[in-house]
């Protein structure tokens, strides 16, 4: 048996079992699914964009202006967001300083939005939690 109408067939199975179907909407499903998956596996696959570009060749002030005010774009999908956080990373395979390294941040540049680092900054100036607090001498015993 063919190795995509088998494939096919199993992707129709699976459809089967969630919604009725005929008889012939499945021999028509698995026949254009096998046609497809035969033309998708003798195509040739489209470089990726992060695959053109070479790692050596990333300007870092390209890296820099990837983090304005309101966002920070991410370099390997394009996506916006305030934060860029280990679990965005990871779907990419890399840890924070992976992507500093690969597009060549410096360590200190956090990876979130100007707007959010500064609040965060006046946040803590705000507490100011590295000066002493006076201890409390009234203890109950």
């Amino acid at each position: 048996m063919d190795e995509y109408i088998g494939a096919a067939q199993k992707l129709v199975a699976a459809q089967a079992s969630v919604r009725v179907m005929t008889e012939d909407e499945m021999v028509s499903m698995i026949a254009s699914l096998a046609a497809n998956l035969r033309i998708m596996d003798n195509a040739q696959p489209s470089p990726k964009a992060a695959d053109v570009i070479a790692d050596d060749s990333i300007d870092p002030r390209v890296s820099k202006k990837s983090i304005t005010d309101k966002s920070i774009t991410c370099l390997c999908c394009g996506k916006k967001a305030k934060v860029l956080n280990k679990k965005h990373l990871a779907t990419h395979g890399l840890t924070p300083s992976q992507y500093r390294a690969k597009f060549k941040l410096p360590k200190g540049i956090p990876l979130t939005c100007k707007d959010l680092t500064k609040s965060r900054r006046d946040k803590m100036n705000e507490m100011r939690l590295w000066e002493r607090r006076p201890r409390n001498t009234d203890t109950k015993a």
